[in-house]
């Protein structure tokens, strides 16, 4: 059996669609709003979103692992995104709050966003989105299901 190349597979148009997507989004994103990444604006939407939010759990909405958002929120704070203080109610873990600048990325999100996902989906039907949700829902369940 010959073997496909990997740029010939769906996998590869997932990913490589997934890369355009964060490219075009972080150009926008940076355009609108000096100093910060796609995933860090990611982070601020979650921890104004969830303020109890743990870093374990944030990790996992960002697709993070825990060293990788360790660094990023490093950084946040070295920005003055985000404030980091020790949780009172477990003290071997952070709580985590946006700052006024944090707070004031947070309100102009919304509109870069909007556009963004407006531009990468223009000319795609609902029922498409539906479709390709449903498509990638069922690629997840095979992988998890066959999971060791």
């Amino acid at each position: 059996m010959e073997l496909i190349l990997p740029s010939e597979t769906i996998f590869h148009a997932i990913e490589s669609s997934i890369k355009a997507y964060r490219k075009f989004a972080q150009q926008q994103i940076g355009a609108q709003i000096e100093g910060i990444t796609i995933d860090q604006s990611l982070a601020l939407i979650y921890i104004d979103k969830y303020p109890a939010l743990n870093q374990m759990a944030l990790a996992e909405f960002l697709f993070k692992d825990t060293a990788s958002l360790t660094r990023m929120i490093k950084t946040m704070v070295k920005n003055g995104f985000i404030k980091r203080d020790i949780n009172p109610e477990d003290l071997r873990r952070y709580k985590l709050s946006l700052t006024t600048k944090g707070k004031k990325v947070v309100e102009a999100l919304p509109e870069v966003i909007t556009f963004n996902r407006r531009t990468a989906l223009e000319g795609i039907s609902q029922d498409d989105q539906n479709t390709l949700r449903r498509i990638l829902q069922k690629i997840r369940d095979n992988c998890n299901n066959h999971a060791l």
